[in-house]
């Protein structure tokens, strides 16, 4: 039972924040990851991009991704909080030491009535390297991931818990007033959880040349996963209706928690092909040899952190034995110093609490990639990636959100911009944002709003890359043209 007490009194404590700041793994470099001189940062879309990549050699020092969103609270402050980066923050909102104050009233309940979905995810790539041997690209690859989110809590049961179960604060009549008057709280489940891992593998990749200067690459990056645990809570669906004016009915329903700190290894792998398209030689005019410089179209498919995790976890699990009448009298003296009694008295009183040890098997956010990369004109390109997750969002893995993005880019050896437009979070956003690379530095973000309108923002994505590398030396025109004549067979008297 004390387990369960302390695992709810974190969620009533961690909730409201968790909600605000945090709704999905950042799409991470999915824009920059199609470039042409993407380098080892191509393994975050597809591991055969790697082969068709320009580096001789790419060696990542650090990059990094976050991605902060949520449907129920957006920010609503008197000032920009870029004015704490230069200490100018209005004195009458700083506190009595001189740092900057931060109230709840600052954040301001969205009026949807659909449930609430939370999550945030942080991706960081360590020290990687990549080279190029003979036909071969090869490469070693760190990296760390971290994920949590909350799915599907129903919207007045998510402001009872912002509102912290405090009478004063409201939440307690809200319940009453809106079950009174025949809204009732009808909660359809819901789930959190969290966890994340480290990680270090090998990669190899490889380009096969095909007729009409077309290609055909394979990746794959298989990786020893090691796990620090997991923790997670989830219930059935359960309404809340009222009896008079100053108690309620909970339903019967059910609940359970899962939690382990252990450490584990496990083995994940990435897979992925790539087809590169050029029209076959006779139907290429003037025009499209001079536009299309690289390639016609360059298509892409690839599973990406396929493995999981067992833990042995510690499980609790509550089963009430009947509804539940609760009177507004039970909350009045809630605190933090009483939850502790109130809440073991509940359940105690109305249900049975279950605790064992149970195996749990936590998957990697194992997600499909298909991407399709075309080329304008000789530094032009437009890029389309669909990411579909392939864990279920009411499950205790680690989950990518889903998110189909279009971004134009324009890039040369030294430089590149692009400017990412998609609907993100489990397509239920659409959002547009800009990233730039110079030499050694990426960086860039898929939401430009959160950037741009800081005091009303409700989400947050930013990712950032530092590498050196050696871009191979280009074939001239000659060499071109002798490879197009192989590839043609040497005699294209044949295609008449």
């Amino acid at each position: 039972m004390g387990r369960l007490i302390k695992i709810e009194n974190s969620i009533y404590l961690l909730l409201p924040v968790f909600l605000f700041f945090f709704k999905a793994k950042a799409q991470v470099y999915s824009p920059f990851s199609q470039s042409n001189f993407a380098g080892i940062y191509g393994l975050s879309q597809n591991p055969s991009f790697t082969a068709l990549d320009k580096h001789s050699w790419h060696l990542n020092l650090v990059g990094a991704g976050i991605n902060a969103n949520n449907n129920y609270l957006r920010l609503d402050m008197p000032y920009s909080p870029y004015r704490a980066i230069n200490d100018k923050i209005p004195r009458q909102y700083q506190t009595a030491s001189g740092n900057p104050d931060f109230r709840k009233s600052w954040m301001l309940r969205k009026a949807s009535s659909r449930p609430k979905h939370a999550s945030a995810q942080a991706h960081i790539m360590g020290p990687s390297l990549l080279i190029k041997v003979k036909s071969w690209k090869l490469g070693l690859v760190t990296e760390g991931y971290g994920n949590a989110r909350a799915f599907s809590i129903d919207r007045k049961l998510a402001d009872i818990i912002y509102l912290e179960f405090d009478s004063a604060a409201g939440a307690y009549d809200q319940a009453i007033k809106e079950s009174y008057r025949g809204g009732q709280i009808n909660t359809k489940g819901g789930t959190l959880a969290g966890s994340g891992y480290a990680a270090i593998g090998f990669h190899a990749s490889r380009a096969w040349d095909l007729q009409w200067n077309q290609k055909i690459s394979a990746g794959i990056t298989p990786k020893l996963a090691f796990g620090g645990g997991f923790g997670g809570l989830s219930y059935s669906d359960f309404d809340i209706t009222s009896l008079f004016n100053d108690s309620f009915r909970i339903s019967k329903f059910s609940a359970e928690s899962r939690y382990s700190q252990e450490r584990r290894v496990a083995f994940a792998t990435d897979i992925g092909m790539t087809y590169v398209y050029h029209k076959p030689t006779p139907r290429q005019s003037g025009e499209y040899r001079t536009n299309k410089t690289k390639y016609h179209s360059k298509i892409g498919l690839a599973i990406l952190n396929i493995g999981r995790f067992k833990y042995n976890a510690n499980f609790t699990s509550l089963e009430s034995r009947n509804s539940i009448s609760m009177a507004k009298s039970d909350f009045e003296s809630l605190n933090s110093t009483d939850v502790d009694s109130i809440s073991s008295q509940l359940f105690e009183n109305y249900g049975a609490v279950n605790q064992s040890i149970r195996k749990t098997k936590v998957g990697l956010p194992t997600a499909l990639h298909i991407s399709v990369d075309h080329q304008v004109r000789q530094n032009i390109f437009v890029a389309v990636s669909w990411v579909q997750s392939l864990r279920k969002r009411n499950s205790y893995h680690m989950r990518q959100q889903s998110y189909l993005l279009l971004t134009p880019r324009y890039e040369t050896k030294h430089w590149e911009v692009g400017v990412p437009l998609g609907l993100l979070y489990d397509y239920r956003s659409l959002r547009m944002g800009l990233y730039a690379r110079f030499g050694p530095l990426f960086i860039g973000t898929h939401s430009l709003n959160g950037f741009l309108n800081t005091r009303n923002a409700s989400d947050a994505d930013f990712f950032i890359g530092i590498s050196v590398g050696t871009i191979g030396k280009p074939k001239s025109k000659i060499e071109r043209e002798k490879e197009n004549l192989k590839q043609d067979g040497g005699n294209k008297c044949d295609d008449f």
